[in-house]
């Protein structure tokens, strides 16, 4: 290594830094390369000076550290010892500057990987001195404290981070020092928080967390079950439950150490490391659940501060349920038959162990109130410790954790968590909550909190739909009530199914009733479908329940089909009612076998999915996006393959026509705006390609089940027949040549075609349009297009559906086409 080398590297910091654009890409090249070389150890250690700037200071350490990580073992032991004791050396001189906290931070990262790359011995000496710094630095030199509690959580993470056997070679090496860090619970914690040194408190949290986490079973989680942890070390869970309810000076400091002591309770309190005593395993979840009891007061409390413990309060009661439901949740004695205990969770074949826990009930009552409360992260925490429940046989419950408790779930969750924020109108105009955030909650959490509040409850949860609705005046209430309903939807269809169900009149007429006000237009749900959330929802319903309104002789079926096509009219609810609509036409296409009825439904649908073009214009674009348009189109489809043979051409004309007319629009009036370039022609294009694959979708859903009568031609030949001109077009124009999009679409046309024949069994109509295709790629430059290597995949998609074909047909056709 040379000075020049350092100086190249300071001036490639500044430039990283302080330069932009090609400069500063030079310099991150430069960097990359150099950081790979042997002359990278020495220049770095050359830098760290508190004399140089704080950027190059840090730099030099990261890149220092990478290296660590990467290359230690190519050093030789002597080298490793000599390069542990430079680093050590350039720590101690910038411990001497308060400063400089930032590059000593970063050396002692590094001072830790070194560590834990260089045996057990080391690592052991050095988890003692960072040990010492912590008690030192208590003499107002926090910052040595706060450098010391960094190393110590990077050598857990280090060791956390190692294969199996040196993982357990260096935690039986600092196992010896545990003890130190678990006691910084009992003393180092508490003065701190007093002190206000809010600082020292998150680190000791952060590094008691990286050590717990060190256990000679990479299976586990934690180093300590909670009877153990109990047991050897009880301030520890103390303290951490001291935490929660923090009242810390600084609200943001507050939030993050009471959130990373309840992350830790847990983790430790969680399914997890099994204990080997079930009597210390159950004291510790008595203990850990009267501690929640004793913070209720403070989680019923209105106010940030509140919500903040009721959360906590509710994922930690959440993890023991996860770990012991039998003790959280329980009051029968657990069965006597064994039980593997290797899953984490306390369960015991002792017959003398005492039934349930004292604190289930009141815990309950707690859960309740938690959930109860406004805020959506307190109700998201709270799901698990109900389903847990559910997880119990009624008979090993108390009798009023079995219906009563869910049946108190129904206010709730039905009135608050389940609806859209009072005063919501827009998410574009929403500031106090998350469209994402929103969905995700109800969709997952609730959705699953909803099925076992239904299951428990039965015509009870569909009473109180009814009585919601029925009393509603605000679109929220309504919108919130078919949700709950929608989500319901697989274990409702069940029950109505099984005949042994011993709720199925009641429910099937609770069903139907909610189902007709909803889809009546004199309904209470109904007069509240202008709004596009509620409408969204409403259609999602009807979709949910396809099967119920095929299996069910009075189903509202036509205001149900009226309902998802009237939410066409929403950008909001187009996906939702696209679904719902097709999912209506397939599940009750034989219902719907009539031409009249088909031509109604289409005549309505096709407005929303290709509307008309203006005569002697270019057809206007649909905001739709295509893949909701495909399932509207196949949704129709499907009623098409149900109709008598006749009806079935005509019917799949008539829906196939619209495109047709959109594509030779596009084609007549907008080829010299697309030959022109630019975004407008790009649309043009996008629109083509699309009502190019909604034909494609058109031909593909021709799948007529059964025998076919004598005489019976495909649909599908006539719909190619009808679209030959306009795919020929296409496949002649230019501009369409260069568009991969429109050149798949074509593909796609053929490809589905293909196989239609192919299953039908009738190839003469297909094979003259295939080698006209064939003659037309031939002569002109579709096959130099076909042929270039972006459309290669294009080509082989189509030639592998007509070689089939062609197999199929007799010699002479192929030689007359």
């Amino acid at each position: 290594m040379t000075a020049e080398d350092a100086n190249n590297l300071r001036a490639a910091i500044a430039s990283l830094y302080g330069m932009a654009g090609s400069e500063q890409q030079q310099a991150n090249h430069w960097l990359n390369g150099f950081s790979r070389s042997l002359a990278a150890w020495q220049a770095c250690l050359q830098l760290l000076d508190p004399s140089e700037r704080p950027e190059v200071c840090f730099f030099c350490a990261n890149m220092l550290l990478s290296k660590v990580r990467a290359e230690w073992h190519k050093l030789s032991s002597g080298q490793q010892a000599s390069m542990g004791a430079m680093i050590s050396n350039k720590f101690q001189l910038f411990a001497q500057y308060a400063q400089a906290k930032l590059a000593m931070q970063r050396l002692g990262l590094l001072l830790a990987a070194v560590a834990s790359l260089s045996g057990a011995q080391a690592c052991k000496t050095f988890a003692g001195q960072c040990v010492g710094m912590v008690s030192g630095g208590e003499r107002g030199q926090y910052h040595m404290s706060d450098c010391a509690l960094s190393m110590l959580t990077a050598l857990g993470d280090e060791i956390n981070n190692m294969d199996k056997s040196r993982r357990k070679e260096l935690v039986a090496a600092t196992s010896s020092h545990w003890a130190d860090i678990a006691a910084l619970a009992e003393r180092f914690i508490p003065e701190h928080m007093v002190a206000g040194t809010y600082g020292l408190v998150h680190g000791a949290l952060v590094c008691l967390q990286s050590w717990l986490r060190l256990s000679t079973d990479a299976g586990t989680t934690c180093r300590l079950s909670p009877g153990q942890l109990a047991a050897q070390h009880p301030a520890v869970l103390t303290c951490l439950f001291g935490l929660l309810g923090t009242s810390a000076t600084e609200p943001v400091t507050a939030e993050r150490i009471e959130g990373l002591a309840c992350e830790m309770l847990c983790e430790l309190l969680g399914p997890g490391t099994a204990g080997t005593t079930p009597q210390q395993e159950r004291a510790a979840v008595d203990a850990a659940a009267a501690a929640l009891l004793g913070l209720g007061d403070i989680a019923l409390t209105p106010g940030h501060v509140g919500a903040r413990v009721a959360r906590c309060v509710a994922a930690v009661a959440s993890a023991l349920a996860q770990r012991d439901a039998e003790t959280i949740c329980g009051c029968a004695p657990p069965a006597t038959s064994p039980t593997a205990a290797g899953n984490g969770r306390t369960v015991s074949n002792d017959s003398t162990r005492a039934s349930g826990g004292q604190h289930v009930l009141p815990l309950a009552e707690l859960m309740l109130h938690c959930i109860a409360r406004p805020e959506r992260e307190v109700c998201e925490a709270a799901v698990e410790y109900f389903l847990m429940v559910n997880t119990l046989p009624s008979e090993a419950r108390h009798p009023q954790m079995v219906r009563p408790l869910y049946a108190s779930l129904l206010q709730p969750l039905v009135h608050r968590h389940a609806r859209y924020p009072a005063g919501f109108s827009s998410w574009n105009e929403e500031v106090n909550d998350d469209e994402e955030a929103f969905h995700r909650f109800r969709d997952q959490s609730l959705s699953e909190l909803l099925e076992t509040v239904y299951l428990m409850t039965g015509p009870t949860y569909l009473t109180h739909l009814q009585d919601t609705i029925s009393t509603a005046d605000m679109w929220q209430a309504v919108e919130g009530a078919l949700y709950c309903l929608k989500a319901v939807a697989c274990p409702v269809k069940n029950n109505l199914n099984c005949s042994q169900y011993h709720h199925l009149q009641q429910s099937n007429q609770l069903v139907q009733a909610l189902l007709e006000d909803l889809c009546s237009p004199a309904g209470k749900a109904a007069a509240f479908l202008g709004n596009p959330y509620t409408c969204a929802t409403a259609a999602g319903l009807v979709g949910a329940y396809a099967a119920w309104f095929a299996a069910t002789t009075a189903a509202p079926l036509e205001g149900a089909l009226r309902l998802s096509l009237h939410a066409l009219c929403f950008a909001y609810s187009w996906h939702a009612a696209a679904l719902a609509f097709r999912a209506l036409c397939v599940r009750c296409a034989a219902k719907l076998c009539s031409a009249a009825v088909f031509h109604n439904l289409a005549a309505v649908a096709v407005q929303a999915v290709a509307p008309a073009p203006q005569a002697g214009q270019v057809a206007s674009i649909v905001p739709m996006p295509l893949e909701d348009r495909q399932a509207v189109v196949d949704g129709l489809a499907h009623i098409v393959t149900c109709l008598n043979p006749q009806d079935a051409a005509e019917g799949a004309l008539s829906l196939q026509q619209p495109h047709l007319t959109r594509t030779k629009a596009i084609i007549a009036h907008g080829s010299t705006a697309a030959a022109q370039g630019g975004a407008a022609a790009k649309q043009l294009l996008v629109n083509l390609a699309d009502e190019l694959q909604l034909i494609a979708v058109l031909v593909k859903g021709m799948e007529f089940p059964g025998q076919h009568p004598a005489g019976f031609h495909h649909p599908a030949m006539k719909l190619l027949e009808a679209a030959w001109p306009v795919l020929s077009a296409v496949a002649e124009a230019p501009v369409c040549q260069q568009d991969r999009a429109a050149v798949e679409a074509v593909c796609e046309v053929y490809k589905v075609s293909c196989w239609q024949v192919i299953w039908c069994r009738q190839y003469v109509l297909l094979c003259s349009r295939l080698l006209a295709l064939m003659r037309c790629c031939s002569t002109n430059a579709f096959c130099r297009r076909f042929q270039h290597n972006s459309y290669q995949g294009c080509w082989a998609i189509c030639a592998d559906s007509i070689v089939p074909v062609m197999h199929m047909v007799p010699l002479q056709w192929c030689r007359h086409g």
